[in-house]
């Protein structure tokens, strides 16, 4: 028989999931609290590249809710520890989402530097692992005012997320 309590992995993935759902539902501060249960009860039990989008998507909430602050604290222990376990796929995201936040607080210099050395080039086939990264050159094509550019690219991201039905990539890209 099947335990009423379920495996703490169990209860992080479904905290995970639900508090994703929140953030795009725009109920934030619920939001909130499912992400830190699940990051702290999942410390041990996620590894980095399970734990990595989910902090992606908590980084942002706490941006969003006035919270920059600790929003960089979280990316940067974060950043730390994939710096630490050589993970480089967890390590461009995270950068990406660094990118993001100096994007949302004008730092343009920064984010055309972070494009630069990423050395990031659209093609019509964008593995679904690098898109939030190439959303966030769409955003700052965008600041710069590279419209067409920034079009085309969002047009790949839809693209995707349409033929592979995942609606909430394609509801961030519109």
């Amino acid at each position: 028989p099947r335990s009423r309590h379920p495996h703490p992995l169990e209860d992080c993935m479904v905290r995970l999931g639900l508090g994703e759902i929140l953030y795009y539902q725009n109920e934030l501060a619920v939001a909130e609290g499912q992400f830190r249960e699940a990051l702290t009860k999942g410390a041990e039990w996620l590894n980095l590249e399970d734990r990595v989008p989910s902090v992606i998507i908590f980084v942002r909430l706490l941006w969003a809710i006035g919270q920059s602050e600790k929003a960089r604290i979280l990316l940067e222990e974060t950043r730390a520890l994939a710096e630490h376990i050589q993970q480089p796929l967890a390590l461009s995201w995270l950068r990406a989402v660094q990118a993001w936040l100096e994007l949302k607080e004008g730092n343009l210099e920064t984010v055309q530097h972070w494009a630069q050395t990423e050395n990031l080039k659209p093609t019509d086939d964008i593995p679904f692992y690098l898109e939030f990264v190439y959303k966030v050159l769409a955003q700052l094509w965008l600041a710069e005012g590279q419209y067409k550019e920034a079009l085309l690219l969002l047009e790949t991201l839809r693209h995707a997320a349409e033929t592979t039905e995942r609606i909430l990539h394609l509801v961030e890209v519109l």
